[in-house]
This record gives structure tokens, sequence and C-alpha cells, in this order.
């Protein structure tokens, strides 16, 4: 998931840095948003793995 939400996020980034009409823009950041969420939600996951309570 943690890969997934970091390829989203990249493949969205590209595509708004290389759109032409505001519509393009506007998906582009909506994939963003995707990756993001995916991003996130994982890596709080992950934190609380990795590091102990105390």
């Amino acid at each position: 998931m943690l890969a997934t939400g970091l390829a989203l996020f990249g493949i969205g980034s590209l595509a708004a840095g290389l759109a032409d009409t505001t519509g393009q823009l506007i998906a582009a950041r909506a994939g963003m948003g995707v990756g993001g969420a995916l991003l996130l939600t994982t890596t709080l996951a992950v934190v609380v793995q990795i590091f102990a309570p105390a």
C-alpha cells in the first residue's frame, strides 16, 4: 500500500506538472489526493510498529 501510494502521488505530481488545462490539473491533483491518503494511513501504521509505546 505504501509503494502504491508513493506511485500514485508521483504519477499525479508528474501529470500536474505537465497539465495543459485546468481540468487536467484538477484530475491530477485528485490523483495526488488519493495517493496522499494511502501514504498517510500506511505511514501511521508503520510508525506504530517501529516505535515502542514508551
